[in-house]
C-alpha cells in the first residue's frame, strides 16, 4: 500500500530517506524538506527542495551555499560534529517555507504561473554554486528559500576561479568559462 501511494499521489512532502526517492521512480514529483547533508542534491527535475541552514555559533550570520557545500559541512551528517568542531548550527526549515514550498508545487503542477524572474535568476546563480563545487543533481531550491536567503548565493573568489569563473568583490558572477556541463518519510500524499 505505501508503495501504492508514493506511486499514485499528486506530489509528496518529504525528507532525505527512503520512501521519499521512490516517487521518481514513477514520474511523481516530490517537495523535500530538511534537505541535509547539503552535498546531496535531489536528482528528480521537477522536484522542490528545501536544505537546512548553517549559522555560525560566533557571530549568528547563516554560512553562504559556498561555504555550506565546503568539507566538511557538506557532507557531515553529525550535529555534534559540526556544533563543536566547526562551530555551527544546523536549523530545521521553518513550517511557513514548508507551506510555501507545498504552495508553489500544487502551483507548478496546476501550470497556473511559472517562477518569478527573480527566482528564476537566484536558482540559477545557486545552480552555478553547486557546479563550481562539483555536485549533481537537477532539483530546484524552492522559490521562497531563494528570496528569502537570496544573500546566501555569493560565490567565493576560489571558488569560482576554481572552474574558470571570474567573481566581484561581492560574490557577484562577472564571467563564465566557454564551456560548461551542467548536470543536472511519507509525510503528505494527495491523491491524483
Amino acid at each position: 500500500m505505501d508503495i501504492f501511494l508514493l506511486a499514485r499521489c499528486r506530489f509528496l512532502v518529504g525528507t532525505n530517506s527512503g520512501p521519499a526517492f521512490v516517487p521518481a521512480l514513477y514520474g511523481t514529483p516530490t517537495v523535500m524538506t530538511n534537505w541535509w547533508p547539503a552535498w546531496e542534491r535531489p536528482w528528480h527535475k521537477p522536484d522542490i527542495f528545501l536544505p537546512k541552514l548553517l549559522r555560525k555559533l560566533s557571530d549568528g550570520r547563516y554560512l553562504t551555499l559556498s561555504e555550506t557545500l565546503s568539507e566538511p559541512l557538506g557532507w557531515s551528517y553529525s550535529l555534534r560534529y559540526l556544533a563543536k568542531r566547526c562551530g555551527v548550527d544546523v536549523e530545521d526549515n521553518d513550517p511557513e517555507m514548508i507551506r510555501a514550498a507545498v504552495v508553489e508545487m500544487f502551483t507548478q503542477l496546476d501550470g497556473t504561473e511559472g517562477p518569478h524572474p527573480d527566482v528564476t535568476a537566484l536558482r540559477a546563480r545557486a545552480d552555478q554554486i553547486y557546479h563550481v563545487q562539483g555536485i549533481a543533481g537537477a532539483a530546484q531550491l524552492a522559490g521562497d528559500f531563494v528570496r528569502r536567503h537570496f544573500d546566501l548565493y555569493r560565490m567565493t573568489a576560489s571558488a569560482a576561479t576554481h572552474c574558470g569563473y571570474t567573481c566581484g568583490p561581492t560574490g557577484r558572477l562577472l564571467s563564465q568559462p566557454r564551456t560548461q556541463t551542467w548536470t543536472g518519510s511519507l509525510i503528505f500524499a494527495c491523491l491524483r
